[in-house]
């Protein structure tokens, strides 16, 4: 059987020893996902934790808060990942030499009307 180690007993110094606690909590925390009361929770858990790190922690901890909303929030939308498509400047007619006919405007080879 696995050795049952209690949250207020654990003592953690090194990485893994902090992924073991975190999973302790999180397992804890989550058996009340269901309360109405739990969004609030969270928060108020969020805010205590970071209370006393810098300003640098607290961004990289919130940095990492929105990639889970934004893949969140793609998986509820179906999965579809939003694409950037970038401004393209043709407009219409024409490929890349369609601006190079300056005959209607003198024909010139200078592009000039002496």
């Amino acid at each position: 059987a696995p050795k049952v180690v209690l949250i207020e007993a654990m003592d953690p110094t090194t990485k893994d020893e902090f992924a073991v606690f975190g999973a302790a909590i999180a397992k804890k925390a989550t058996k009340f996902d269901s309360s109405p009361h739990y969004q609030t929770f969270l928060e108020d858990l969020c805010k205590a934790l970071v209370e006393n790190v810098k300003a640098d922690v607290v961004r990289k901890t919130s940095s990492a808060l929105s990639r889970v909303a934004n893949t969140k929030a793609q998986q509820e939308k179906g999965g579809k990942k939003k694409t950037n498509k970038k401004a393209t400047l043709g407009g219409g007619k024409g490929g890349a030499g369609a601006f190079d006919d300056y005959s209607a405007y003198g024909g010139g080879e200078d592009g000039f009307d002496d």
